[in-house]
């Protein structure tokens, strides 16, 4: 049946050619209270069953024309009805008919002459389990519409959550840097994310760059992502907000972070990666802390090198800390940074393997000299082509800078 019925009718149809076969069927049932419909044929049956299909058939087997095994596979063939059990009416002693009935589809058999008890047991029990049998459809229809709605639901949830992460974890950085080219691009492994990045202008000339990577996916680890932003935030407001005060370096910025939420986020059993770097465009340096994060990429103009520059820290949260080892490095004009997330290079095409740091940095290589925008479409293109599917299987994050004029 299509549609899953919400009452149940105890309405059996009678097929029977014999008159008398019918009256008799029909008192022994309409004394136990069953809504009785005869038919004298199949093709009566089929036309009132389609109509309103009953909650039993019992069917004659030998019938003139379409006899009960014919019927009972016309039964079983229609969706509006194959699913009412069939008990079949037949002679004392003809196996034959009953096993035939068996394997059309019929549940059951009474055998004639008529004997009131018997026919009321085996109806009574066919009955119940018709009526067990809609309820629990009826039951199995309500759960999977709960879980709809509930799928649904969470669907809508999500999709808010990401647009506030969007709005409140990611934002609008500022981007306007004199000489300076920004490029930024993440998506999601899920509707919302633990990839975040950021920049804090410390001065006319001078600012500061974020990217992090929280352990994990999904809402845990955008809610960890969100403190975690927040509290740099806080931190880089703190430390160079003062008037006449010299800004903290940055290793005393990822220090005071560590100290207002790395013990929080090891007792959550997670962690925090991340590229802390300060850009500083009058003295031609980045000073940067890496906490066990990718390498950030240092693309030379002049040489037309791409250098790794390490630092070994642990990633915020993995153990106590709160002391944070720093490199500075020069820069010149024509010089590309790029940092980027594990999800880059840990990308899987459908045999499993990884995209991996080498593809990563012949991708890189391709375009490594233009603007940002086009070398982090040039590299997200490389990646989508190999993992041959729209949505990654983790989060995946890049910035890129290019210094285009440094100033004197």
């Amino acid at each position: 049946m299509t549609e899953i019925e919400t009452s149940f009718s105890n309405d059996i149809m009678i097929v029977d050619d014999t008159p008398a076969n019918l009256q008799l069927l029909s008192e022994i049932l309409l004394r136990a209270n069953y809504k009785v419909r005869p038919a004298s044929n199949g093709e009566l049956a089929l036309r009132s069953a389609f109509a309103r299909p009953p909650s039993l058939f019992l069917l004659d087997v030998r019938m003139p024309g379409m006899d009960g095994l014919e019927l009972c596979r016309r039964i079983k063939a229609d969706d509006r009805i194959r699913s009412v059990p069939v008990i079949f009416i037949s002679a004392l002693g003809e196996k034959n008919d009953k096993i035939d009935g068996f394997r059309v589809g019929g549940v059951d058999y009474i055998t004639k002459p008529f004997y009131a008890e018997e026919v009321l047991a085996r109806v009574n029990t066919h009955i119940s389990l018709r009526r067990t049998q809609l309820d629990l459809e009826r039951r199995n229809a309500e759960y999977a519409a709960a879980e709809i709605a509930l799928k649904e639901a969470t669907e809508r949830e999500m999709a808010f959550a990401a647009t506030i992460q969007r709005t409140l974890l990611l934002g609008e950085p500022p981007t306007r840097f004199p000489g300076v080219d920004l490029a930024f691009v993440t998506h999601p492994s899920q509707e919302i994310d633990g990839d975040f990045y950021d920049l804090f202008r410390i001065s006319e000339n001078v600012f500061d760059l974020l990217i992090a990577d929280v352990m994990g996916k999904g809402v845990p680890a955008a809610f960890i992502g969100a403190a975690t932003k927040a509290a740099f935030q806080r931190t880089v407001e703190r430390e160079t907000a003062w008037p006449g005060k010299s800004p903290a370096s940055p290793n005393l910025i990822v220090d005071g972070v560590a100290r207002l939420i790395a013990a929080q986020i090891e007792q959550l059993a997670s962690y925090v990666t991340l590229i802390y770097a300060r850009i500083d465009l009058i003295a031609h340096t980045v000073s940067i802390i890496n906490c066990g994060h990718p390498p950030m990429l240092h693309g030379r103009h002049a040489s037309k090198e791409i250098v790794e520059i390490k630092t070994s820290n642990p990633a915020l949260g993995m153990i106590p800390q709160t002391s944070f080892g720093q490199e500075t490095f020069s820069i010149a004009a024509g010089d590309m940074l790029l940092c980027y997330s594990d999800g880059v290079t840990d990308a899987r095409n459908a045999s499993r393997q990884f995209f991996g740091y080498e593809r990563f940095i012949s991708a890189l290589k391709q375009n490594a000299w233009d603007h940002p925008a086009d070398i982090l479409a040039s590299v997200e293109k490389e990646v989508r082509t190999f993992a041959g599917q729209e949505r990654f299987s983790d989060d995946f994050t890049m910035i890129a800078v290019r210094f285009d004029d440094l100033l004197v």
